[in-house]
């Protein structure tokens, strides 16, 4: 394998950023309207100069912390001029005006730095990283060296967006073309993975944060995490996050994780060697707690030790995370790992609808796919997989957590090209199955069944041929007379392409493994497997729309005062004319509980099976508050009950109140569960013979609330 040194890789991406080449990955967050720039010299500033012009800057870093900006306005720090000490501006741009962080002076000198000296966190004192900023929003951050060393590791970080108050989301990040290294983060502390050289995460843990990008960094020698993200997805909106062409090498736990995020997207970033300091579970690139996260285009490689240490994974509480097009090679913990624990917070953990298409992986260590406790309904497909000569590394590797097993993982159109010497395990009574794969080389006695398994040379031009690079997967290409071509299963819901960009037809069966080049060369009728519909995007139905019926009735928090349909506040998101106002004065802290009066949900359920519902939700009066909502069968799910809840559902940004049915928990006997303990059949039963919908909301007694209620829905 040809080696580059780090210092040729960091004088390579240095010189890039300081001419701008990497911008061609760059990804603007919103306009920068024109306002006063600032500037900073550390050598022939004075803070009693204006700042306004570059003839008369200021100095330090305490002038600019101590100074409040405005939308459009800049701070340019000179460059080759260094600070110790951090960087921690007040005030927030707009939409339209962001804050601007940048460097300026000589392009010839390097990137102004700031040097934190070790700033670390204190209960007296949240500061923490070099850059610094806290319950603000639409900041840019770009072309800065940052470094926050000390000797021992700490809860410190390079850069982080924090937040304090309850329900002020945070909003429009721009971090981009920073090189960030010498972090003494703590990388084997309990919450290791949030302490990161870049980190946004409401150290409250009560603020969302979205429309984030974080592109075009580099990062090294770290303690802990390379870049994180907690977008606290359950306090508000958690959308727009992009992590983009970032270089990240010699990190100490995890290297990119996206927590608390929807519709988040990760790629073309490279990890190489993290996880070689912290001694807990760390991989390179990975999601948790995360909605409909797309991983693409990334490399991870030389991950290190085998607590966890694989290259990419899809990590519990989260829902339809995908990866597509990835290289995952030479990584001691494995190619990937897909799990769930037991319990999360106190309730049954879970991790649905995984996707792995479109991969390559090579001569990863351990084993290849990693597949372990809690985790349903994972759909593996087109990924090529090769295993050198000499290697002892499982293929496929089954593991419960807590006693729970996968449940109907599917591999699918698989090359497994194993010239080692390891095989598969799966669990008793497992649940996995594979169709259409190719398993050539090492076939073991515990190789799994597969009704069209194919055990050919698969004529790959040169398996374990690929390097440092995506590029260098051609290594992984076919040859005009493999087998694999036209031989694979047609997936329906797959992407339109394959990991090098050839096309992917849906309706021709496709090539087994990751090339889908010289296809079609078969169109023979196949039964299709159909991928599980995306959280969201299913087709949504209205049950109750109160256009022409009230459909719940009140009960507690005190007499009703109005309570009826008005149009003086809908729902904007759809063509309603009319909603359900309440208003009362409560006499207690009870709360408003509102009950269906009719079987609308049973009358109405539709021939899907429905994910989940949601309802509009708008507060005119009184504390907006997260609703609780019980729903009420005619059938009882056996050996546990026919009630299910789900408690402190806030409105999103559009007013909607969604609750995904996989969220309910289930009381039985006193002894709380998850509706996922049911079988699908029996959550089917259960959702048709609804008799009743609850909604409660806490209200608070003396102060009027009035609430409008419009569009009740399944999706």
């Amino acid at each position: 394998m040809k080696k580059v040194t780090i210092s040729k890789l960091l004088s390579i991406v240095m010189a890039l950023v300081m001419t701008g080449s990497l911008s061609v990955l760059a990804v603007p967050l919103h306009a920068a309207a024109a306002g006063t720039t600032y500037y900073v010299d550390s050598v022939l500033g004075s803070d009693n100069n204006s700042g306004t012009s570059p003839d008369t800057p200021w100095q330090t870093l305490d002038k600019v912390n101590a100074t409040t900006f405005s939308p459009g306005e800049t701070i340019a720090l000179k460059r080759g001029s260094t600070w110790t000490g951090f960087l921690y501006p007040k005030g927030s741009g707009t939409a339209d005006a962001s804050i601007t962080i940048d460097a300026y002076g000589d392009a010839g000198l390097s990137l102004p730095r700031i040097d934190g000296n070790g700033k670390i966190y204190s209960a007296d004192d949240w500061v923490d990283a070099a850059v610094y900023l806290k319950n603000q929003s639409y900041w840019t951050i770009r072309n800065l060296e940052i470094t926050n060393n000390a000797e021992v590791w700490g809860d410190r970080a390079g850069i982080h967006i924090d937040g304090s108050y309850y329900g002020s989301d945070m909003k429009g990040f721009l971090i981009e073309n920073n090189i960030i290294h010498d972090v003494a983060s703590n990388g084997d502390a309990n919450d290791h993975a949030r302490i990161g050289a870049i980190t946004l995460w409401a150290r409250s843990w009560d603020q969302a944060i979205a429309d984030a990008i974080v592109q075009n960094n580099t990062i090294y020698n770290t303690g802990s995490t390379g870049i994180y993200i907690n977008g606290e997805r359950y306090t508000g909106p958690a959308t727009g996050v992009k992590f983009l062409n970032n270089y990240l090498y010699n990190i100490g736990g995890d290297g990119i994780l996206m927590a608390g995020t929807v519709d988040g997207l990760t790629e073309y970033n490279v990890v190489n060697n993290s996880h070689y300091k912290s001694t807990k579970y760390c991989v390179a690139i990975w999601a948790f707690d995360a909605i409909r996260t797309l991983f693409q285009y990334n490399e991870a490689y030389n991950t290190k030790t085998t607590t966890d240490g694989q290259g990419l994974d899809s990590d519990y509480q989260s829902e339809h995370t995908t990866f597509q097009y990835n290289y995952s090679h030479d990584n001691q913990g494995g190619f990937i790992l897909i799990c769930s624990d037991a319990t999360y917070q106190g309730n049954p953990a879970f991790n649905r609808y995984s996707v792995v298409r479109y991969n390559i992986g090579q001569n990863n260590a351990n084993g290849q796919f990693f597949i372990s406790g809690r985790i349903s309904d994972t759909l593996i497909y087109n990924n090529t997989i090769y295993i050198r000569p000499g290697m002892n590394a499982r293929v496929v590797k089954e593991g419960a957590i807590g006693g729970l097993n996968p449940i109907n993982t599917k591999f699918f159109n698989n090359i497994f090209y194993n010239m080692g010497t390891g095989g598969y395990i799966h669990l008793d009574g497992s649940t996995t199955t594979y169709d259409y794969n190719l398993f050539y080389g090492r076939n073991s006695l515990n190789e799994p069944a597969d009704p069209h398994k194919l055990t050919v040379d698969p004529q790959i031009i040169n398996p374990g041929g690929a390097s440092v690079g995506l590029a260098s997967c051609d290594a992984y290409k076919i040859s005009a007379v493999s087998p694999v071509i036209g031989a694979g299963k047609l997936i329906a819901g797959s992407c339109d392409k394959d990991f090098f960009g050839n096309p992917v037809s849906a309706t021709v069966r496709p090539n087994i493994g990751a090339d889908n080049n010289y296809n079609p060369a078969s169109s023979l009728p196949e039964p299709t497997t159909t991928v599980p519909p995306t959280y969201g995007a299913e087709k949504i139905v209205t049950i109750g729309d109160f256009e022409t019926a009230v459909l719940f009735s009140q009960f507690g928090a005190g007499p009703k005062e109005i309570f009826a349909l008005s149009g003086e506040m809908v729902n904007p998101n759809t063509s309603s004319t009319k909603a359900l106002k309440v208003s009362f004065v409560p006499n207690s802290t009870t709360g408003l509980d509102l009950r269906t009066t009719s079987a609308i949900f049973r009358n109405t359920y539709p021939t899907m099976i429905a994910t989940g519902m949601r309802l509009w939700m708008n507060f005119k009066e009184g504390p907006a508050t997260a609703a609780n909502i019980r729903l009420t069968s005619s059938y009882t799910i056996p050996g546990m009950s026919n009630s299910i809840s789900c408690n402190g559902v806030k409105p999103d940004a559009d007013g909607w109140v969604t609750a995904n049915f996989a969220n309910f928990n289930i009381n039985n006997g006193g002894a709380n569960s998850s509706v996922m303990d049911a079988t699908k059949a029996e959550l089917d039963l259960f959702l048709r013979g609804i008799t009743e919908i609850q909604i409660n909301m806490p209200a608070t007694g003396g102060i009027r609330t009035t609430v409008y209620l419009d569009d009740l829905q399944l999706f």
